[in-house]
């Protein structure tokens, strides 16, 4: 896929939903059902692999949202970025 292409699109302000369907109609090869679903899960349990990635993590977690305990992951840390930044409180 052409990154130029689809930060021209981002740039529009689309929607997730409407980015996405871009990114289906463009991504080379296409993806199935099953391939997506099991990249999904695998990146909801990705976390930080070495020492540095780890600090930032804990780093961030702290400072953003110390009190709540299932920040452990990539994927927790992205989900409450996308909560803090669309008006909830971390």
């Amino acid at each position: 896929m052409d990154p130029d292409a689809l930060q021209a699109e981002v740039a529009k302000g689309l929607g997730d939903g409407a980015v996405l369907e871009w990114i289906s109609a463009h991504a080379r090869p296409a993806r199935g059902g099953a391939e997506i679903a099991a990249w999904s899960a695998w990146q909801e349990q990705r976390v930080p692999g070495d020492v540095e990635s780890r600090a930032f993590l804990h780093e961030t977690h702290r400072q953003a949202a110390a009190h709540r305990e299932v920040i452990g992951g990539w994927f927790d840390l992205l989900d409450l970025d996308d909560y803090v930044s669309f008006g909830g409180k971390a």
